[in-house]
């Protein structure tokens, strides 16, 4: 049978139609999350292979990637990516996840983060990427093993191979992976650290950034390199459902020049080299429409604009107004970019078992410059459109301003990253998975939103 039938599979596998072992075939490859140490590969090309039985497991098995093969792989939290390498070759990718010292016979000397290229059909392993920070690496001095959460490949040039693959890793590292083929097709990967996630100008040992979510990565708008966007904060262990452990955590969006390999130094963008964001406004509002009232936990942010001839991105710590130091809430779930907006959900994690795992903010802001938007998103007064009526009026200055909201408290608890679903006339809805169920928001597309008009296909 599949060896990891025998253990709790948590987390969504990926799927895809990939050229693997002579012949296309759909396959689906995924981790183990809590449940172990081990990537696996299925081939679940047909369906009738479904049904269990000794002979159906052995057509469905392709293989298995343990911290047998490899010590430095943890607990398998990092969901694998499938990609074709520059050499043609397809591959799955993934993180070495976390706890690769556990005490299981098969321990990590070095609790170092790590990348793993393993071949798609074969599970053979092409190439380990070592990030060489484990436990001497430890910010804070505890001997703690490090860990790389899932990986983001990336395809820069349109020729359907990746050509780099961003990470973020428990020290609050984010790390672009190069990777080339040479003449002869041979692989060859280079590493570096492009950022340090810190709650503060200066990294110190207490105000290191856990990276635990998948980097979302766009072309800068200016057509030089690239805009990577995550957040940082952990919900991984048993002390991190208390809400204020951890320290201050942030959104981040990281312009990456992509240098010469050789060009590490320039590479390092800087948190004082940000613009930075802020949310100078969360209250409860009001709104009347036809007789009828409807209050929203809002937020309102800052609209500061880049200027990229001295920014390298921009950051906005997720601390309401007038609070200080940590407020326990953090950013666990995969961020979405979508129509020149970058959407994200926060945790605020609770140990009271009435209230549904915590809370949550859905936060929207314009990708490019981190400001908030400039119409609403959100129909909050009900009335079935978007217009300035569902706007907030603040003080500015001295001065009551009617402005757009950034951020709704979600009203199901802790939430996970929201699925998007097209328009229906000027309407899009966002299906948001919740401790309390699932939560559906009607929004505003945005003013470029133009839906699908064609479609091609990008590669076989």
């Amino acid at each position: 049978g599949v060896q990891t039938c025998a253990l709790p599979i948590y987390g969504s596998p990926t799927v895809v139609d990939a050229f693997a072992g002579g012949s296309w075939r759909t396959v689906l490859v995924g981790g183990l999350n809590k449940g172990g140490q081990g990537i696996y590969a299925l081939d679940v090309t047909n369906p009738n292979d479904f049904t269990v039985s000794a002979g159906n497991a052995t057509k469905l098995s392709m293989w298995e990637f343990t911290d047998a093969n490899d010590a430095d792989l943890g607990f398998t939290y990092s969901q694998p990516a499938v990609v074709k390498l520059p050499n043609g070759v397809w591959a799955a990718v993934f993180g070495n996840g976390y706890n690769n010292t556990f005490p299981d016979g098969r321990v990590s000397t070095t609790g170092t983060a790590a990348a793993y290229i393993v071949n798609l059909a074969t599970g053979a392993l092409i190439s380990k990427i070592d990030l060489n920070t484990g436990l001497t690496a430890d910010p804070t001095g505890g001997n703690r093993p490090n860990g790389l959460a899932t990986l983001a490949p990336v395809d820069v040039d349109g020729d359907f191979k990746v050509d780099f693959i961003y990470a973020g890793d428990l020290f609050g590292n984010l790390w672009r992976i190069n990777i080339n083929a040479g003449t002869s097709g041979a692989l060859t990967t280079t590493s570096t650290r492009i950022f340090s996630a810190c709650g503060a100008n200066a990294c110190s040992a207490t105000n290191r950034q856990p990276i635990t979510t998948r980097p979302t990565v766009v072309r800068h708008p200016n057509g030089n390199g690239t805009m990577v966007f995550f957040g940082t904060g952990k919900y991984l262990e048993t002390s991190d459902r208390l809400p204020k452990t951890g320290g201050l955590q942030s959104f981040y969006a990281i312009w990456d020049k992509v240098p010469t390999e050789t060009d590490a130094t320039k590479a390092l963008v800087s948190r004082s080299s940000l613009l930075r964001q802020e949310i100078i406004v969360e209250q409860n509002f009001t709104f009347v429409e036809a007789g009828v009232s409807t209050t929203h936990p809002l937020r309102v942010t800052t609209n500061y604009k880049p200027d990229w001839n001295t920014h390298g991105g921009w950051y906005i710590d997720l601390l309401s107004p007038g609070m200080t130091g940590d407020s326990g809430e953090r950013q666990v779930t995969n961020a979405v970019v979508r129509n020149n907006r970058v959407i994200f959900t926060t945790l605020i994690p609770t140990d009271d078992p009435c209230r549904a795992g915590g809370d949550s903010w859905l936060m929207e802001f314009d990708a490019v410059s981190g400001s908030r938007l400039q119409f609403s998103p959100f129909d909050l007064n009900n009335d079935g459109s978007f217009s300035t009526k569902d706007f907030v009026t603040i003080k500015v200055d001295g001065k009551d301003v009617s402005v757009p909201v950034s951020g709704r408290k979600l009203e199901g608890g802790a939430a996970a990253t929201p699925s998007v679903m097209g328009a229906e006339g000027q309407n899009e809805f966002k299906y948001i998975s919740t401790s309390g169920g699932v939560e559906v928001i009607k929004e505003n597309p945005g003013t470029n939103d133009t839906d699908r008009q064609s479609w091609r296909q990008l590669g076989r």
